[in-house]
């Protein structure tokens, strides 16, 4: 039962830091290069993209497939999908949060408001499920055969 309890939390801890990184790159790049000098924008928006759609939703499933090999999906199923989204809806509202409030384009409540609407949280809870549930489907294979 203790294992379950800290793998549980280490769900928890890493789907939150990684919806926090891909919140701050999404947020800083928003507001700092859009808003400002029309080079910086030219220059660094094919990074952005390239790390926003490419890298992180493939770094975001290895790391969750290779942690599923070894996680009991099963007997965890309703206590995983929380934590998943409750990480990932956390670590993209803090990140939104932190970078809008140290920026000159903040509005409080505006800010408040529309990171508390969001739904930009869910493209890293489906990617992290679906590989949870690929990697236990995988390694349960030759049990079910």
């Amino acid at each position: 039962m203790e294992q379950n309890n800290y793998s549980l939390d280490l769900l928890l801890v890493v789907i939150l830091l990684l919806s926090f990184v891909r919140g701050f790159i999404g947020t800083y790049f928003i507001i700092f290069w859009d808003l400002g000098n029309i080079q910086n924008f030219q220059l660094y928006s094919p990074i952005f993209s390239l790390i926003g759609i490419i890298i992180y939703p493939i770094l975001v499933f290895v790391l969750f497939y290779l942690f599923g090999k070894k996680f009991d999906l099963k007997s965890n199923l309703k206590s995983s999908i929380i934590r998943l989204l409750i990480g990932a809806y956390v670590g993209h509202f803090l990140a939104f949060n932190i970078v809008r409030l140290f920026s000159e384009y903040s509005n409080f409540w505006s800010t408040l408001i529309s990171s508390t609407v969001s739904l930009t949280f869910l493209s890293t809870f489906f990617t992290a499920f679906t590989a949870l549930a690929i990697a236990f489907l995988n390694s349960n294979e030759s049990e079910i055969q």
